[in-house]
């Protein structure tokens, strides 16, 4: 039996580019600007290929109403990058892809850091 030929790096790129990503984030207060979580997921047919997570420092107050619903505190995020450190990560997984956001909510806290394609 013959071996099948070996992927070319096109191939193996293509397997693994996302058909779509999908991100959400939480925030600490009611600003934009308080990203205080990012989570993507990409898939690509119906199987999930990459997960990226972190905890981002915002910078900012938290609001017990924000922490009630995601469970975030203040003492999380100490020590973790900014939202201007983990940019181009954010970036790198979102540019260029069809990118699905949990709700309008956090399609909109990204949209400012980010542009959606």
């Amino acid at each position: 039996m013959l071996d099948p030929a070996p992927a070319s790096q096109t191939d193996v790129a293509d397997m693994l580019t996302p058909d779509f990503v999908v991100i959400d984030v939480e925030t600490a207060c009611s600003r934009v600007s308080s990203i205080c979580q990012v989570g993507i997921v990409g898939f690509r047919d119906g199987r999930e290929i990459f997960e990226y997570e972190t905890l981002v420092d915002p910078r900012d107050e938290f609001n017990m109403f924000n922490t009630r619903i995601h469970g975030i505190t203040e003492q999380h995020v100490t020590g973790k990058p900014c939202f201007g450190d983990i940019h181009g990560i954010v970036d790198g997984h979102l540019s260029g892809r069809t990118t699905v956001a949990h709700s309008y909510f956090d399609k909109g806290r990204t949209r400012r850091g980010v542009p959606y394609p």
